[in-house]
């Protein structure tokens, strides 16, 4: 008996006659299926460390920590810079040697410090209690300047050199000690020694003495004039006394009298003497006499013709010269 002759069929034609006989809902359900499989292979297959092909990867983690040590690098220069300034500027809650007191509106200062320059608003600079302020400057000097000046006139300045103390704009200048004992000031200066001055400047001075040291000269100098003026008289002593004046040295006593002695005699400058020229007399000679004007005291000379011949001071030749005691204007 004949059969047919057939063969199995194959497992794909048996899935897609399958797949044919499915309806579009089970075609939807079978596809969500398959994609759910799939999304579970790739999960698996980045669970085994590869998340992605091997060179991408190696190359991505190489940049990261890359980018971490520089970043690192840059926070260790950045605080190595931040405490370089700190130690440099001496910067802590304040700096080193300086407070300041917000509550108090006051800045303190302790030990030794170097500025510039420093303003002060309220032109007020104090001490601590029992400690003294030292103000110094290196070559160089010291100046005190008032920013706005009230009266509108000078600038108020005190500049300290080394040699010379200048006060500019002031009227009242005092330095007292902490329980308000005036120490100097300008309206009535009193100096206890001025023993380590070399020179000292003043329009008026009230001394009971002023002398210089054995081996050197005291010069009292002036761009006008000089009056030394003595309640119950002056007295001067020196190995040597030497006046000089462009116009007239006078020397006045009120109820006294005028001394001038010296060991070896006194000696006076005749050619700063002026000469008065006699009546009918004009020979030239070396010798002259000296005389003296009353009550002005004023010096002249006049000239000695002849050894045997008295000559006496009023003979001078007025209508001339005019008169030798005038007073010039």
């Amino acid at each position: 008996m004949d059969f047919p002759s057939s063969s199995p069929p194959l497992p794909s034609e048996s899935f897609t006659e399958e797949l044919d006989t499915y309806s579009l809902q089970d075609k939807e359900l079978y596809d969500n299926s398959l994609l759910k499989h799939n999304n579970n292979n790739v999960n698996k297959y980045m669970g085994n460390g590869v998340g992605g092909p091997p060179g991408t990867r190696g190359r991505k983690t190489f940049a990261f920590w890359i980018l971490v040590g520089l970043l690192f690098t840059l926070a260790i220069g950045n605080l190595i810079l931040t405490i370089t300034i700190l130690s440099v500027l001496k910067l802590g809650h304040g700096m080193q040697n300086f407070e300041i007191i917000d509550q108090e509106n006051i800045s303190n200062f302790y030990g030794d410090i170097d500025l510039d320059h420093l303003y002060n608003r309220e032109g007020t600079f104090r001490g601590f209690s029992g400690d003294t302020v030292d103000i110094s400057s290196m070559d160089s000097s010291v100046i005190f300047s008032l920013l706005s000046n009230p009266t509108g006139g000078f600038p108020t300045t005190l500049k300290i050199f080394k040699n010379l103390t200048v006060l500019k704009g002031v009227n009242t200048f005092v330095i007292k000690t902490p329980d308000g004992t005036s120490i100097f000031t300008t309206t009535e200066p009193t100096f206890e020694s001025l023993g380590t001055a070399k020179s000292f400047t003043t329009k008026q001075l009230e001394t009971s003495q002023i002398k210089s040291a054995i081996d050197e000269d005291l010069n009292i100098e002036s761009k006008s004039f000089i009056n030394l003026k003595g309640t119950e008289g002056t007295k001067i002593e020196s190995r040597e006394i030497v006046w000089s004046a462009d116009q007239d040295i006078y020397l006045k006593t009120v109820n006294g009298c005028i001394i001038l002695s010296g060991e070896d005699g006194v000696y006076i400058d005749m050619n700063r003497i002026p000469v008065a020229q006699l009546r009918n007399n004009t020979i030239k000679t070396g010798q002259y006499k000296v005389c003296v004007c009353m009550p002005e005291g004023k010096l002249f000379r006049i000239p000695i013709v002849s050894t045997h011949e008295t000559v006496f001071c009023d003979d001078v030749d007025i209508g001339t010269t005019g008169s030798p005691c005038a007073l010039k204007e």
